[in-house]
């Protein structure tokens, strides 16, 4: 039996199995491309985002990489989507959409799920969180040694303060060790504040700190939240 020429007689060609095996490719490259088009990576929730992924690793028997916290998926149409692109994108970023890391009730290893966020960085985050008796806003992470501007832009949206949990400092009863130890206080601030108590009894409010310039205003301004004035 002769073999047509030209583009018909090449299919002809084809073995019954190649042509069959041909077919089945294409079907795969079409679902494949009907499934992306269908659910979008920027509009699935996390659920939804790994039973599309599982469904397009069964049919093409691609793998995705699942790293520590880091989910990464890329998709991308073809030319005519005037090169709309999905970039890599991480499991947690889905997750806290939905719900944020509470920074005050938070221990080292959850901190360290946060993008940037290491071991050593952890525990210096909580080290100085139990000095202050807990993070007012989510700004005084900026305080944290060795945490960078860079590391505090990429988390400041994963992560929020609940100042209910904030341990507050009894002005009025503190000793000196327990003054020295607040980051926002220093040696000439607790021996003013010593020396009042002595002389003048206890103070009634921030205001009584203020007044007789007993701690600098712009350190008092921060320390103001953790304080407690008992009689």
């Amino acid at each position: 039996m002769g073999i047509l020429s030209g583009p018909a007689g090449e299919w002809i060609g084809f073995s019954r199995r190649e042509r069959r095996s041909s077919l089945m490719l294409l079907g795969i490259i079409a679902a494949v491309f009907l499934l992306r088009y269908a659910f979008p990576a920027d509009r699935l929730t996390v659920e939804e985002l790994e039973i599309a992924e599982s469904f397009m690793a069964g049919q093409t028997n691609e793998s995705y990489a699942l790293t520590g916290n880091e989910h990464k998926l890329a998709a991308m149409s073809d030319s005519e989507s005037a090169g709309r692109r999905y970039e890599p994108v991480t499991r947690l970023k889905y997750q806290d959409r939905r719900q944020q890391l509470e920074l005050n009730a938070a221990d080292s290893s959850v901190l360290e799920s946060l993008p940037l966020i290491g071991p050593v960085l952890a525990a210096r985050t909580v080290k100085y969180r139990d000095l202050l008796g807990g993070f007012c806003t989510v700004e005084q992470l900026r305080e944290v040694y060795g945490l960078s501007e860079e590391t505090f832009l990429v988390v400041r949206d994963l992560v929020t303060a609940d100042t209910a949990l904030i341990r507050k400092l009894d002005i009025n009863t503190a000793t000196y060790g327990q003054l020295i130890r607040h980051p926002y206080l220093e040696r000439a601030d607790v021996l003013a504040i010593l020396k009042y108590r002595e002389l003048s009894g206890s103070l009634g409010s921030v205001g009584d700190i203020s007044g007789n310039r007993l701690v600098d205003s712009a350190r008092l301004n921060k320390l103001g939240p953790y304080l407690l004035f008992k009689k």
